[in-house]
């Protein structure tokens, strides 16, 4: 076969070649980033996770600061203005915590099946009296989308926090 003729079919073969390796290539990028995504979805959980276990090893390690925690919970009003302050700021953080982590669950972040009990507890604090009188004065501060998760669930809600801690 001369040559003229061959080149034209090397050239087909070349592109065919060329073509599947392309594929390969794309082949090989999806499953990529796939374990990528993946490990992004279980790092964002550990992280949101240990955030919240750190918040709660504040309540744990101080005396003081759980028993504003209980105090708080039973009657807003009862404490100082230092004291509102203090514990609203240390709430906020926990519940912002429980926001990021549903946020991360409505933006596809895979596996945070978990959120559910995280948004239980947050419900069942706002339930409670003091619970409510921080809520209402944060709720503005966070996603529409999970105030109004928090608000309807607090209906539903049979227990306060404490009542289920201390139950």
């Amino acid at each position: 076969m001369p040559l003229e003729e061959l080149a034209p079919l090397l050239g087909n073969i070349g592109e065919f070649v060329s073509s599947l390796a392309v594929l390969v290539t794309v082949a090989i990028l999806v499953v990529q980033i796939r374990q990528a995504r993946a490990e992004m979805s279980l790092q964002s959980q550990r992280v949101i996770k240990m955030h919240n276990s750190e918040t709660f090893q504040q309540l744990v390690g101080d005396a003081e600061l759980a028993s504003l925690h209980v105090r708080g919970q039973k009657d807003y009003f009862d404490l100082s203005d230092e004291e509102k302050v203090r514990w609203g700021l240390w709430v906020y953080t926990w519940i912002q915590e429980t926001e990021i982590a549903l946020i991360a669950q409505r933006d596809g972040v895979a596996g945070m099946d978990w959120i559910e009990s995280y948004m239980n507890g947050v419900t069942a604090f706002v339930k409670s009296k003091g619970g409510n009188e921080v809520w209402l004065r944060a709720r503005d501060s966070f996603d529409d989308g999970f105030v109004e998760a928090i608000d309807e669930r607090v209906q539903s809600v049979e227990k306060e926090w404490l009542d289920t801690l201390l139950d």
